[in-house]
């Protein structure tokens, strides 16, 4: 099983809930790999990141999980620079490159060796074993290093979607209509909320289970609007969120509270999130 070197960025703003969210992004990185039947073991949290064991095939997913603000696979050796030189020996051995760059980041505080230090001694390791150039912008190889309670090696790092792991925030009602809706309902589970899903006809929501990770997908379908708030207190969800924009905002007779996630964005920047979430 390959290593798998998890990161968040907004939860680690938290404060004294900052366990509760990564609690939380765990379960849901959990069940992100139940679902898709991927096998993984021992996960766990050092030093802002969560760590566990499972297939390459596990990060082309985990990008799926709100919360995750990027992931690597990572070759995992003990805090010892000899140790850190040979794995970085096998990288440099199986790529092609003239240029590279070495990064690295110390979120190990009592390593005795800061991160400029490191970078400069495993560089020269890599100029005077290989013959190779330093090139700091756009380098053929960028060598990444992050000392934690181990050594992490790693060349290669897939962005996820950052924001709050879902079911950390209240549940809501997503009034699901057209594609729009569909975004608007996904943005502010990114944003942390479970959701409770309503249609007045069938509708596509696969892309809504991509991102369900957190809670278990319900799409109730009722012919009445009238009906949403009989269905929001048995689920006990607090809002309502609807697709409407600049363009087409209305007033809806609800007691609940309307989430209206795509007011603030442009036709252009609305194409930019269908390509994000909806594809």
């Amino acid at each position: 099983m390959d290593t798998i070197l998890v990161r968040y960025s907004e939860i680690a703003l938290k404060g004294k809930n900052r366990y509760f969210f990564e609690k939380k992004l765990m379960q849901n990185i959990k069940e992100c790999m139940k679902q898709n039947k991927i096998k993984f073991s021992d996960i766990h949290k050092s030093r802002g990141r969560i760590i566990f064991y499972s297939q390459d095939m596990a990060v082309s997913y985990l990008k799926n999980v709100f919360g995750v603000s990027s992931v690597s696979i990572a070759k995992e050796v003990n805090l010892n620079i000899k140790n850190i030189k040979g794995e970085i020996e096998k990288i440099c051995k199986k790529q092609g490159f003239d240029t590279f760059r070495i990064s690295v980041q110390r979120l190990n505080k009592d390593y005795p060796k800061k991160s400029k230090q490191l970078e400069i001694e495993l560089g020269s390791f890599v100029v005077e074993r290989f013959n190779k150039k330093v090139k700091l912008e756009e380098p053929d190889l960028n060598i990444c290093v992050e000392i934690i309670d181990k050594a992490y090696v790693f060349t290669q790092t897939l962005f996820g979607f950052s924001g709050l792991p879902v079911s950390t925030q209240g549940k809501v009602i997503g009034l699901i209509e057209d594609k729009n809706s569909l975004l608007a309902t996904i943005l502010v589970m990114k944003r942390g909320c479970s959701v409770v899903l309503v249609g007045f006809q069938d509708f596509d929501i696969g892309p809504i289970k991509r991102f369900s990770y957190g809670f278990e997908v319900k799409f109730i379908k009722t012919d009445n609007f009238k009906d949403i708030d009989n269905i929001a207190q048995m689920h006990k969800a607090k809002a309502l969120v609807v697709g409407q924009t600049t363009s087409n905002i209305e007033d809806l007779e609800t007691s609940l509270l309307v989430l209206r996630p795509l007011i603030g964005y442009s036709k252009l920047e609305l194409n930019n999130l269908y390509k994000q979430f909806l594809v």
